[in-house]
């Protein structure tokens, strides 16, 4: 059974989205955090998230977790 730390499988969620300039000069890009993440976590503008990369079978694996704060506790 796939399951998170949070209790809730999500093995079933895909999203796509585009990636876009932060603009001023910068080469960094930004997108956006599918709504099914934002509601799953209660997250909003100005939360905090860390963003950890692993590469695994030759692809970036995204670990994504809302700072201890904004951790939702699902029972």
């Amino acid at each position: 059974m796939n399951s998170n730390p949070f209790g809730v499988n999500m093995s079933g969620k895909n999203s796509s989205t585009t990636l876009v300039s932060t603009g001023g000069g910068s080469r960094s890009l930004r997108t956006t955090v599918p709504m099914w993440i934002v509601e799953h976590f209660d997250l909003g503008a100005g939360d905090n998230v860390d963003w950890r990369f692993i590469i695994q079978e030759g692809q970036i694996v995204v670990v994504m977790t809302p700072t201890v704060e904004q951790v939702v506790v699902i029972s």
